[in-house]
């Protein structure tokens, strides 16, 4: 099933609620929850437009969040956002990156990929990519992987 959406118009297109199914449920999105990925994931550099929309299943006020390929149904990943307002975190390491988009801190949503593997006695094991955070731009819905050092 591939979403038959002439990308450059998906603005226009999408007024209001749609749905979509993916490999974890139903996801409700609008042409708000559509970020375009300039140079793609790592590892996914051909797929550049995401829906970025609450998980299904979970409460919309949770931090996880279904990041979904437009291009490609079986692509999608669980994100975790960050709270960027917890001063005790150091948001510092993205700073040059915003600089040079022009965009602050209180401007992007940061996410962070989720993995789920279970570990050598079966438990599940949950890791994060705190190395390669997602920036997500609420003002242009244009969205970054950074590799941090």
């Amino acid at each position: 099933m591939k979403i038959q959406l002439e990308l450059s118009e998906s603005v226009q297109i999408l007024k209001t609620n749609q749905t979509l199914q993916t490999r974890l449920g139903v996801v409700e999105f609008d042409n708000s929850h559509i970020y375009s990925f300039a140079r793609g994931l790592y590892g996914f550099e051909a797929f550049q437009h995401y829906i970025f929309a609450p998980l299904p299943g979970l409460a919309k006020d949770m931090n996880y969040m279904v990041l979904q390929s437009m291009e490609a149904p079986d692509l999608c990943f669980v994100v975790m956002k960050i709270d960027t307002t917890i001063p005790s975190l150091d948001f510092s390491n993205l700073k040059p990156f915003l600089d040079s988009v022009r965009l602050d801190i209180s401007d992007v949503v940061i996410g962070v990929i989720v993995t789920f593997n279970p570990d050598k006695t079966n438990e599940e094991r949950v890791t994060y990519n705190q190395k390669a955070p997602l920036v997500f731009s609420q003002k242009s819905n244009e969205g970054w992987q950074i590799i941090l050092e």
